[in-house]
């Protein structure tokens, strides 16, 4: 920012739209923004009476102008805008980055005028025109460079001249000059040295890539001003992923395991309280012996106000690496830490903290560590204390609870094998953790099953765990006498009948025989269907569906029909409740399917999802959602019938809870029978008069 006063700070503006105020009022926080999508747009100040000036200063946000003018002058119209005015500044078709970014623009002399505008011509991204502040000055006719600055462009929060990086990587670096008024000068002759370990930079100076393990200091020099930045550099990768060992504790969904996890969508948090009484801490073993090179802790904005950062060969005696103290609340950030103490052969790094800074706790989103001069740990013992035992039990499923630790190893791989059933999978957990492993079954089927469990190095004796999965009773014998057949052994399967996952599960559909009847199981589901020849069953009053599921849930049905034109008639969805361990009858009036725009003469699709995400006007689909992939569901009999002939006396499910309308809210309290662009807040009602509430963003 420039020395000299903002003439045009606190003034009033206007613009063509948005909040003109926030355009010019000193606060790099707030910003105009314009109507989105539009050009032209305008915004001015009134400088309160015709005032000298030669520099505009513009602090844009992301939506910048790519095209715009500036145009001055001392009378307005009957809107308020400039007349007679004259432009002093012209800018065509430019690209810019790094936001938020200041750009300046030196008129052509010493300006005098009451108002100045800002049209913008072409915006140069899909929004509008938004700035953080527009800015008026009077600057000094002669640059004289006063400041020069030269730093990593991501420096540490604890150091802001030291970058850390991996050997060979280039490493975006930032040049800045000014001149006495806070204008960029310009840094076209400055030249660059190099000490230390060694690397480059490039001619500009905007890179620096190292090119050996080690401490590189990089000096920046132009005209009379030095100012120096330090790059340390590692070798490999990050040796602390995916290592946690062990942990003080964690609040609901930010695990440990977040700190470890390369991820930095994700954090952990240590919840609270956090004290000398109960420190907040996370462990990660390295699975080797390693001489600790450097560290990265970054954290999100509950950090730590003091915090250690120790070593061990063996999980038991620890030393300090690292020992930090006086950190101010809301400081997250990247601390960069290179050569610690006692880093030698170290297996255990541990973070530790029990002074909290904020009252949220401490909160991680990457821990990471790199190191050098290997050593393998020796490993001559298998997993000690494995276990194998019978969870939950489905006639279609099995839970195995699988469990064993290792004195070396931080992860313990388990292989579960049936030869003669095809069984052959794996799971992996940490060492001395609780593995859950699914397997999918037939009904009343005797499986031997044979475990064992891997440090990668050694095999535990085999374990063997016997299940028999229940039997499933008999798919349902339909009682229509007339009727049309589309899927089933009883009635008759329609011509040309397949299966599809289509894209939405992970092909694990399979017909399976239940007490000599063929039905078809889908696991895993998150979106399955089935296509044949088309059948006409719009002379019929009910479409039916035997369906069997291993747990309660929700399950949309929607019957797809071609349309005499070409393509399908408008989807539309029926929503069921499926309940575990029996045969839910699903019948669907077929009156109620034509009425919702599907005539039902040519159908030849049903398609299986989760819940009707929003229901649709006539003449369109409806919305759906998929499933999670956990669920487990059978297919029976499926048919069109005519009464009076009836479906089997299976447990009804409900159809008529099925939803009715949909509301869409924006953020400001608009609602709308289709969503707003961006965030909505979606209000389902259903047949029953019950409402659910759920958000989405379009």
């Amino acid at each position: 920012m420039l020395a000299q006063t903002n003439l045009a700070e606190g003034k009033t503006s206007i613009a063509s739209s948005g909040t003109a105020s926030q355009g010019n009022d000193g606060n790099l926080g707030t910003r105009w923004e314009s109507e989105h999508g539009k050009d032209p747009q305008r915004w001015q100040v009134d400088l309160g009476e015709p005032l000298t000036f030669n520099t505009i200063q513009i602090v844009w946000e992301g939506a910048y102008g790519k095209s715009f003018t500036i145009v001055a002058g001392d009378n307005v119209g009957d809107d308020g805008y400039i007349t007679g005015g004259v432009t002093i500044a012209t800018v065509t078709d430019q690209s810019l980055s790094d936001f938020p970014h200041t750009q300046t623009l030196r008129l052509d002399g010493d300006k005098k005028y009451r108002y100045v505008e800002f049209v913008g011509t072409a915006r140069g991204t899909g929004y509008g025109y938004s700035f953080w502040e527009f800015r008026v000055f009077e600057a000094s006719a002669q640059s004289t460079l006063t400041t020069l600055s030269y730093a990593p462009a991501t420096p540490g929060k604890n150091d802001a001249s030291l970058g850390l990086a991996a050997v060979g990587s280039a490493v975006p670096m930032t040049l800045t000059a000014l001149d006495q008024d806070g204008l960029e000068y310009d840094t076209s002759g400055a030249k660059f040295t190099v000490t230390g370990a060694g690397g480059t930079v490039s001619a500009d100076g905007k890179t620096f890539t190292p090119t050996a393990k080690g401490l590189s200091v990089i000096a920046a020099t132009l005209g009379d001003k030095t100012d120096t930045a330090r790059i340390y550099a590692y070798e490999g990768l990050n040796l602390a992923q995916g290592k946690l060992s062990a942990k003080s504790g964690e609040a609901d969904g930010l695990t440990a395991t977040m700190a470890f996890d390369e991820n930095e969508g994700t954090r952990w948090a240590s919840g609270t309280p956090v004290s000398t009484e109960a420190p907040a801490y996370v462990i990660a073993d390295l699975a080797a012996y390693y001489d600790i090179d450097a560290m990265e802790l970054y954290f999100e904005n509950a950090n730590p106000a003091a915090f250690t950062i120790e070593f061990s060969k063996d999980g038991k005696v620890w030393a300090t690496g690292e020992s930090v103290s006086g950190l101010s609340g809301f400081q997250g950030g990247r601390y960069y830490y290179y050569a610690p103490a006692s880093n030698s052969q170290v297996r255990y790094v541990k973070f530790n903290s029990t002074s909290p800074a904020t009252d949220y706790g401490v909160s991680i989103i990457e821990f990471r560590v790199y190191g050098s001069g290997k050593t393998p740990i020796a490993d001559s013992n298998a997993p000690a204390d494995f276990t194998a035992t019978l969870g939950a039990l489905t006639p279609l499923s099995a839970i195995v609870n699988l469990k064993a630790s290792d004195d070396v190893a931080s992860t313990i791989t388990y292989h579960v094998v049936d030869g003669s059933h095809g069984i052959d999978v794996t799971a992996s957990g940490a060492s001395g953790a609780v593995v859950l492993q699914t397997l999918q079954l037939e009904p009343a089927t005797a499986y031997s099953l044979g475990i064992t469990a891997s440090d990668g190095v050694n095999v535990t004796d085999t374990v063997k765990l016997n299940v028999t999965t229940p039997s499933m009773p008999s798919v349902p014998t339909p009682a229509a006498t007339s009727y049309v057949a589309i899927y089933g052994s009883a009635l008759g399967t329609a011509e040309g009948y397949g299966w599809y996952s289509w894209g939405g599960s992970d092909n694990s559909g399979k017909a399976i025989d239940i007490n000599g009847d063929e039905a078809f199981v889908i696991r895993n589901f998150t979106y399955y269907g089935s296509q044949f020849g088309t059948v006409d069953v719009s002379t019929q009053d009910t479409l039916h569906f035997d369906v069997y599921a291993t747990a309660n849930a929700r399950l949309t049905v929607v019957p797809i029909n071609s349309a005499a034109t070409g393509g399908n008639q408008p989807e539309k969805g029926f929503e069921c409740n499926l309940v575990a361990g029996e045969w839910n009858n699903i019948s669907l009036p077929i009156d109620s399917i034509i009425a919702r725009g599907t005539d039902m003469k040519s159908l030849y699709q049903i398609k299986y999802v989760s819940t009707i995400a929003h229901v649709a006007d006539a003449d369109a689909s409806d919305g759906f959602a998929n499933g999670d992939g956990t669920l487990t569901f059978v297919v029976g009999n499926i048919y069109a019938f005519k009464k009076p002939g009836e479906p089997t006396a299976v447990a009804d499910v409900n159809v008529s809870n099925a939803v009715t309308s949909v509301v869409y809210y924006n953020a400001a309290g608009q609602q709308a029978s289709t969503p707003f662009h961006g965030f909505n807040i979606v209000v389902s009602s259903r047949a029953d008069g019950t409402k659910t509430v759920s958000k989405t963003l379009k």
